[in-house]
């Protein structure tokens, strides 16, 4: 899981649930205003879809 902080407001407008207010360490913007491929990089989700794809084709 990647480490960051709950923003005070919320802030873009991609994504869902708490997108729009959580802030990953070292970024500037919440995951609701990065973009979609950098987002799946870092995020619980696209790390966990790269160790089932990693697991697959191996």
């Amino acid at each position: 899981m990647y480490k960051g902080e709950i923003t005070k407001g919320k802030h873009g407008n991609k994504g869902f649930g708490y997108d729009p207010v959580f802030r990953p360490q070292d970024y500037e913007q919440t995951f609701a205003q990065i973009d979609f491929e950098q987002k799946n990089k870092i995020s619980h989700r696209g790390l966990a879809m790269q160790l089932l794809i990693n697991f697959l084709y191996k």
